[in-house]
């Protein structure tokens, strides 16, 4: 399995590289001179690398099992904004990112979908769900809608709630 991460000594700047967990002997948090949290990947080579902030939980997650996905299934996303969404609105405004694996995680009934480049929405910025080809849509908690329509109706009442808390918060 490898992975993008930014890594960095002291005195250096960040450098970007990749690393392959299966050459990763140990993982331990750290703290540097400054107090900060740092996660220390050891290598079976016996070099060491430093990535900023506890990456233990991150690392444990990629090293879980990945499956590839059947054609057909998609991450649909859509970002709230200031305009109010209809359903259609939402329909044609959904991002559709194909799913090509899919990433066995514990403890978890489901699997994660792994796209190649998703859309970035967190439950306070907007709403995610997987696509299925019978029509089905399915979001990572389990919530599940028997079409697009059902899942769209969905979004707008979510927009709704999102809009009421950031009016509040002003």
């Amino acid at each position: 399995m490898v992975t993008r991460f930014f890594l960095y000594e002291e005195d250096t700047d960040y450098d970007e590289v990749l690393v392959n967990l299966d050459d990763v002997r140990r993982v331990r948090p750290s703290r540097s001179v400054e107090g900060k949290d740092e996660t220390v990947l050891e290598f079976k080579d016996g070099t060491k690398a430093t990535l900023p902030g506890n990456r233990i939980d991150r690392l444990h997650k990629l090293s879980l099992p990945v499956i590839p996905a059947a054609p057909g299934c998609f991450l649909v996303s859509f970002v709230f904004d200031d305009e109010t969404p209809s359903e259609g609105a939402v329909i044609s405004g959904v991002d559709r990112a194909p799913i090509v694996a899919w990433r066995l995680e514990d403890g978890w009934p489901g699997a994660e979908p792994i796209v190649i480049d998703p859309v970035e929405t967190s439950p306070d910025e907007g709403e995610s769900a997987t696509l299925f080809p019978s029509g089905d849509i399915v979001a990572l908690g389990g919530s599940a809608w028997l079409n697009i329509d059902a899942w769209a109706r969905y979004v707008c009442a979510g927009w709704k709630e999102w809009h009421n808390r950031r009016k509040a918060a002003e």
